[in-house]
């Protein structure tokens, strides 16, 4: 009677594979070139599209517009923020076809998932990193930023704030900050220009860093002055672009279309939106419910429990930026996906080690 022998080559394979790709990510340009390669794989199929979404033709509309002379918010109106719409009136600038910003949203996803798979690799390797920003490629498709939607474009400058961060735990532990943690600031300050709801995060991650601080020891002034320094820092891109309108004579019509016409504009009625958000529920259960699990279980494992514990309160944060806002269409869950899509790698990662 024939036995069954165990194969010794499904684990060696295994083994080699796993080995490959660690050594592949270990190596910072060729793991930004695979990530940056499986998001124009992903994204080729609309490429050169332009009738994907209407937000897209809308914002490469204002950006022509803008290029031929006429003033944001003045000749041509939007509540979006500033900076948004100089990255598409340079892209009409370089190259005035559709492609141009779809390539430029293609590299802008690789930034954010490069930054992603650092972030996961400081928690469960450097291997495992590269599939946490794969897995974030695949669900920007999913949820409907495979062109050049708003958070396409600043996503990346919310991961470098809080890579910034995440690197700089010890260092803000002692009450201390640094340039890094400047400039992770800095970013998450500009991404406030590409959209306002990039603030509400920018406020957490703020606050996390500041009770860190007051947490050292450290004198109370001295800490306040350095979250002081860090809000200005924050703020400053958004305070340029003020200070230019203002000296421009266009202030009125700049805060009518940041904030008063947020507060004027028709919303959905009451049960629409309650729709919306069991739609948003149906769409995000399952991988909010496993990234929760992720972060939770290194958390109990005592495994990068402060990394963890600034991770987790990012994906609820993030969360709470959807939901507090009056509408919610797909493409408005893509600000959420970095943490999640970390955190999902991490979920698998510790179950694996768990049975091991």
């Amino acid at each position: 009677m024939n036995t069954l022998v165990p194969s010794r080559r499904a684990p060696s394979l295994r083994r080699a594979l796993t080995q490959g790709v660690d050594a592949l990510a270990a190596n910072r340009s060729a793991l930004f070139l695979t990530l940056l390669a499986f998001a124009g794989l992903l994204r080729c199929i609309n490429l050169g599209d332009w009738n994907y979404e209407v937000d897209d033709q809308y914002f490469s509309l204002v950006g022509h517009r803008m290029l031929a002379g006429d003033i944001l918010y003045v000749d041509i109106f939007d509540r979006k923020g500033p900076a948004l719409y100089l990255t598409y009136m340079v892209l009409a600038g370089i190259w005035g076809s559709v492609i141009s910003y779809q390539l430029a949203g293609t590299l802008c996803v690789a930034l954010a998932a490069y930054g992603i798979a650092r972030i996961a690799a400081l928690l469960v390797g450097a291997g495992e990193g590269l599939v946490a920003g794969a897995v974030y490629c695949a669900l920007v498709v999913a949820y409907g930023g495979a062109n050049g939607q708003t958070p396409v474009f600043y996503n990346p400058l919310m991961v470098a704030c809080a890579w910034c961060i995440i690197t700089r735990l010890d260092l803000l532990r002692a009450g201390k900050i640094d340039s890094r943690v400047m400039t992770g600031f800095a970013c998450a300050g500009l991404a406030l220009t590409f959209k306002m709801s990039a603030a509400i995060e920018g406020c957490y991650f703020g606050l996390f860093a500041l009770a860190l601080m007051f947490r050292s020891g450290v004198p109370l002034r001295r800490t306040l002055a350095r979250g002081v320094l860090l809000c200005l820092l924050g703020l400053l891109p958004m305070l340029g672009a003020t200070a230019w309108y203002w000296a421009a004579g266009y202030f009125p019509e700049f805060w009518q279309a940041l904030v008063t016409s947020n507060f004027d504009r028709a919303y959905p009625p009451t049960g629409e939106r309650l729709g919306r958000i069991l739609i948003f529920a149906r769409y995000m259960a399952a991988p909010l419910l496993l990234a929760v699990w992720g972060w939770s279980s290194i958390k109990q494992r005592n495994e990068a429990d402060a990394a963890a514990t600034f991770m987790l309160g990012w994906l609820i944060t993030a969360n709470l930026a959807v939901l507090v806002f009056p509408t919610i269409y797909t493409h408005y869950l893509l600000p959420i996906l970095p943490p999640c899509a970390s955190a999902l790698r991490v979920y698998f990662v510790t179950q694996e080690r768990a049975c091991l």
